[in-house]
């Protein structure tokens, strides 16, 4: 208790020292600290504008979303596995707004999002390649977008059989015996005037890199 009593002394003491500095401050003193105080003032004025313009920019980065390839593990050998059976075969790739606020991208039908997705295929001999879509024209065409909303997701469905579609660089299929590769998706949107006008999220982002075992279907 003589502790406190002490320190709440000594706080009073130097709460009375200031006091008595203060009075003894010279007038031009009083309008240099005057002058400085208004300069804060505007400058705090100015950061608060700066934030809410921060806000209203799109924001980039993987702390927003996240890409991923759902197909899950199945069958009793509890593999991923990616078939060549049927008319259609497709799979799915979830782009997820992980962040607690819309998020915009593109739709994939126009220039703009046609090539966001990519993928990174790695063979069992190591070989690396990329699985890119190939050209393609536009009747027509303007930029349009999704918007996410926090915590949901945007299915991408990826026909890998297209040969139109994946025309540049294809997804492999075994001749015979199904074959393991390493693959992982690639959601990337560069920046434009068209983003940035339209608040659309940019970015570079990868799912995990999983094993795969594709199946020639035949």
């Amino acid at each position: 208790m003589r502790a406190a009593g002490g320190r709440c002394d000594a706080q009073r003491e130097a709460a009375t020292a200031r006091s008595i500095s203060r009075r003894r401050r010279s007038p031009r003193l009083a309008t240099l600290l005057a002058v400085l105080a208004v300069g804060m003032m505007g400058g705090q004025r100015s950061g608060a504008s700066g934030d809410a313009e921060a806000q209203e920019r799109p924001i980039s980065g993987d702390k927003e979303l996240t890409v991923s390839i759902a197909i899950p593990l199945s069958g009793a050998y509890s593999e991923r596995a990616i078939s060549y059976y049927g008319k259609e075969p497709k799979f799915h790739v979830l782009v997820t707004n992980i962040s607690d606020r819309p998020q915009r991208i593109w739709e994939d039908w126009n220039s703009w999002g046609y090539y966001m997705l990519s993928f990174e295929i790695t063979a069992p001999n190591g070989k690396v390649w990329h699985i890119e879509k190939g050209p393609h024209a536009w009747k027509r065409n303007f930029p349009s977008w999704w918007t996410l909303p926090p915590h949901e997701s945007q299915v991408l469905e990826v026909y890998f059989a297209d040969s139109k579609t994946w025309s540049l660089t294809p997804f492999p299929r075994p001749l015979e015996d199904p074959e393991t590769y390493t693959l992982r998706a690639i959601f990337e949107i560069g920046p434009s005037a068209e983003a940035k006008k339209n608040g659309v999220w940019t970015g570079r982002i990868m799912s995990p890199a999983e094993k795969y075992v594709f199946y020639s279907g035949k």
